[in-house]
């Protein structure tokens, strides 16, 4: 089950904590199957409180780093962070070197799940969304 939260990024580590962590933990804890946990924009801040709700992944937007990222909750899976933007702006050619890029910067993360750091537009031109499946393909192999 994958949770959205569009507005986390925006509030501080502080109000994280008092106003989504525990609807949070009594929604993930009372799903009965694996949840998947994003939070959109910059969430650096709130790395370690998500990883706290009991989401068995973190989806991270594109601004996120996710080598910081795996060394802060090294026992959490990650996901992420290919701007799902650049899928649609850009020519294959710069899609494929920047998401090689990507690829080779986190090939260490053993537990990270390689995807786009939101949802991909219905404009991205379905030859860009296959580089990035392709090219994820081939570094878990």
């Amino acid at each position: 089950m994958g949770i959205a939260e569009p507005r986390a990024g925006l509030i501080s580590l502080e109000d994280f904590k008092k106003l989504c962590s525990r609807p949070l933990k009594e929604l993930i804890s009372k799903a009965g199957k694996p949840c998947i946990l994003h939070i959109c924009g910059r969430s650096n801040h709130l790395i370690e409180e998500m990883a706290n709700t009991g989401a068995q992944a973190l989806s991270f937007d594109h601004n996120v780093n996710l080598v910081e990222a795996a060394e802060r909750v090294p026992n959490s899976i990650l996901m992420g962070n290919y701007s799902p933007v650049k899928l649609v702006m850009y020519k294959q050619d710069v899609v494929r070197k920047e998401i090689s890029s990507l690829l080779e910067e986190t090939k260490h993360i053993r537990n990270l799940i390689f995807s786009t750091g939101c949802d991909v537009p219905y404009e991205a031109p379905i030859e860009n969304i296959t580089i990035l499946v392709e090219l994820a393909k081939k570094l878990k192999l």
